[in-house]
């Protein structure tokens, strides 16, 4: 059995002196120490979970979507030397065929890499007028036996997509205000494997609408404030429709160019860690120097540590990890604590894998992360 001792964040997220034991890539035991029981470097060593990142297009010039199965294995080793221990590969608005594809591969892939948990159907059942870097080309109605053939290929590792309900529920540009749209949407869900396989994002649903949603078991947003109407006073939308939840899983884009720092502070205020899920987001670029790539069939640009289309203007995902996110939401001014239960135990939660990973919690994963006094990574444990 090892054992690795330092400040561990504990189930109950406060910081102790502990040592933690594991083997067979379980954790064993947590034991608590006396700061006399320690080495100076362990003093100033800190233990938190292994990262889980539910949403990422690529890095380390890999792209999901256009990768094979060896190429996505490379992406898993990449993530994990960044400390983020579980990856739920993300897939662009591209064609059925091409989506199927990405869905094999990745499936291929998660079976000799305990790292890849999950897949993320970002497209094609958005709205055209909200796509920002989607490609419209390939934008479709939402369509229950797509969603059910992609789930049955990955085995079950289909475990979110997005969908901008008003492509069900609203009749042209209008929202139908009778029992028929809600019919409509209530017949979408029971007949895709599970309502928590939804996200509503890249949508221009109303306040009504999302709510509407949430009522009938919609659990998570994607990339809130991003790809949606903006809150206002009057028209509150998807935002004000999350706030007033209790239990909707919001994803936050912590890499400080999707969000400004004061949303980002007072949006763990409101909601708080529980039900954020910070997410990078990343992009081919992730991890390179500044040139021009490639994201879902179109040419994106990084530079200046900002991915964008080739117009200069909309963000194509972002060039951050998990970790830098991290770091940059706790410069941001919100709590560490806070913002280590966001990028851990929350999109386990998300991800329906609470009882693997997330937590430093005897009978889970050992995917730990062993950070210094100054934050930088100085080992992971997988």
């Amino acid at each position: 059995m090892e054992s690795v001792k330092g400040k561990v964040f504990l189930e109950n997220r406060t910081f102790e002196y502990g040592e933690v034991f594991y083997s067979d890539g379980i954790i064993r035991e947590v034991c608590i120490l006396k700061e006399s029981d320690l080495t100076q470097d362990e003093k100033d060593t800190y233990i938190i979970p292994g990262l889980v990142d539910i949403h990422l297009h690529g890095a380390a010039g890999i792209e999901v979507c256009d990768a094979d199965k060896n190429n996505l294995l490379k992406l898993a080793r990449y993530e994990r030397s960044q400390g983020v221990t579980t990856i739920c590969p993300t897939t662009m608005t591209l064609s059925k065929e091409q989506l199927t594809e990405t869905v094999n591969d990745i499936y291929q892939a998660s079976l000799e890499s305990d790292t890849i948990k999950g897949i993320y159907l970002e497209g094609p059942f958005i709205n055209e007028n909200k796509a920002g870097a989607q490609n419209t080309e390939y934008v479709i109605a939402p369509d229950s036996k797509f969603i059910n053939e992609l789930y049955d290929l990955s085995h079950g590792l289909l475990r979110k997509v997005t969908i901008a309900p008003e492509k069900i529920m609203y009749d042209g540009n209008e929202y139908e205000k009778d029992p028929e749209a809600v019919n409509r949407f209530s017949t979408f869900m029971d007949e895709i494997p599970s309502t928590s396989l939804l996200a509503i994002g890249h949508s221009e649903s109303d306040y009504e609408t999302a709510s509407l949603c949430f009522e009938l078991g919609v659990n998570q947003v994607t990339h809130l404030f991003n790809a949606m109407p903006p809150y206002n006073h009057r028209q509150p939308g998807i935002v004000g429709a999350v706030f007033e939840s209790d239990s909707v899983i919001a994803e936050v884009i912590g890499d400080g160019n999707h969000l400004h720092p004061s949303v980002l502070r007072n949006t763990f205020k409101l909601l708080g860690p529980d039900r954020i899920a910070l997410i990078s987001d990343s992009c081919p670029a992730t991890g390179l120097s500044d040139g021009i790539y490639s994201l879902g069939g179109q040419q994106i640009l990084s530079k200046d540590k900002k991915a964008v289309l080739m117009d200069k203007k909309t963000l194509a995902g972002s060039v951050s990890t998990l970790f830098d996110c991290l770091m940059n939401v706790v410069e941001a001014g919100v709590d560490l604590k806070d913002a280590i239960v966001s990028s851990t135990e929350t999109p386990a939660k998300a991800m329906g894998l609470i009882d693997q990973i997330g937590s430093i919690t005897v009978g889970k994963r050992s995917e730990l992360l062993l950070l210094d006094n100054s934050f930088n990574i100085k080992k992971v444990i997988f």
